[in-house]
């Protein structure tokens, strides 16, 4: 049976007109991608990883660009990022099945049980970071240490923006926990990503920043880069593999603070995320734990959205309190006849 593609509401490209002006624009009725199911494909099994070993795999440089997230208080925030055409290149370069399949995605944005769209950055995740910027109260000014887990992080903006932000204040202790239902998105795009945002905003490389270049990765880099975190206590956790009881089980951190963006696309994979969602905020035992998550409201082609996430939500799970709206695009997306975005808050516990 060949594999069937069909229609999925995202921008075809790696996500950058639009963000920098700070207004919600509805692209996916701009350009369509598409879809695959591999017929047969087994999910990938849950896997930790160490950031070390991470580390080793990259190339003596990365190219990339900073994007500009304006949100909507007027505030600006930038996100150094890894540029696609330097990772298709990485991937062709290297001889290897997976790094083939990857580099030979072309048009298409999901291939399901394969490949789930990590290496680009979708629109919703630039909402969940506007969100984190313009309410600092979501996650920072208390007095617990801050523990947080993005679960299909990929790109991983609303990581980087929290991450950048724990250098600037120097605070202390921090844990993250990132995964990615693809190991070779974690190595070629999250961490590539993350070591970017340590350089812009420690002054690695020196002022000013350029805004698309190539970051020269020497093992002096690495080596300054790993023992700052160390210094910090700054932990950072790293998973691969499909949601669900064995992913539960290797989840280390205990955060009071999940992030999702672009998750719930799938009705195929909804129950799955529900479960990881809420079992892993239900381990911080506290009323304080809370998820953001940021979707379309629905997701033609496909079958999922906001609505059928909240039914399952209810259905499974009765200590979940009622969601609340931080963003929304239903206004714009009225007028151009598009798909609203949103960004909820779901407390748990």
């Amino acid at each position: 049976m060949a594999a069937q593609p069909f229609s999925f509401g995202f921008s075809g490209d790696d996500i950058d007109v639009d963000l920098d002006e700070g207004v919600p624009v509805d692209v996916a009725a701009t350009a369509t991608a598409s879809t695959t199911v591999a017929a047969g494909a087994a999910q990938l099994e849950p896997k930790v990883h160490g950031l070390g070993g991470l580390l080793s795999t990259l190339p003596s440089k990365v190219s990339y660009t900073t994007l500009t997230i304006l949100t909507l208080k007027g505030n600006t925030i930038k996100i150094p990022r890894r540029e696609l055409f330097d990772i298709r290149m990485q991937l062709m370069a290297e001889d290897d099945e997976d790094s083939a399949l990857l580099a030979d995605l072309g048009n298409d944005d999901i291939r399901a049980n394969v490949y789930e769209g990590g290496l680009k950055s979708w629109e919703c995740s630039v909402d969940l970071v506007r969100v984190l910027v313009d309410d600092g109260g979501l996650w920072g000014g208390g007095e617990e240490r801050l523990k947080v887990m993005e679960l299909g992080s990929g790109t991983a903006l609303p990581t980087l923006y929290l991450f950048q932000q724990v250098l600037i204040r120097n605070t202390k202790n921090p844990h993250f926990s990132i995964s990615d239902y693809n190991a070779d998105v974690l190595r070629l795009v999250t961490i590539p990503n993350l070591l970017l945002s340590w350089a812009m905003i420690t002054g690695a490389i020196p002022d000013p920043w350029p805004t698309d270049d190539d970051l020269e990765i020497s093992p002096g880099l690495l080596q300054r880069f790993t023992a700052d975190l160390d210094a910090r206590g700054i932990v950072v956790d790293i998973l691969s593999g499909a949601w669900g009881l064995r992913f539960i089980e290797l989840v280390h951190v205990k955060p009071w603070l999940v992030l999702a963006s672009e998750t719930i696309y799938s009705p195929a994979s909804l129950p799955a995320f529900v479960q990881t969602l809420v079992e892993v905020l239900d381990r911080h035992g506290s009323h304080a734990a809370r998820a953001l998550v940021a979707a379309k409201m629905v997701y033609f082609g496909v079958g999922g959205g906001v609505q059928e996430f909240l039914r399952l939500l209810r259905q499974e799970y009765g200590n979940v309190g009622q969601e609340r709206y931080l963003f929304d695009t239903f206004e714009v997306a009225e007028k151009s006849g598009g798909v609203a975005r949103v960004v909820l808050e779901l407390p748990v516990g």
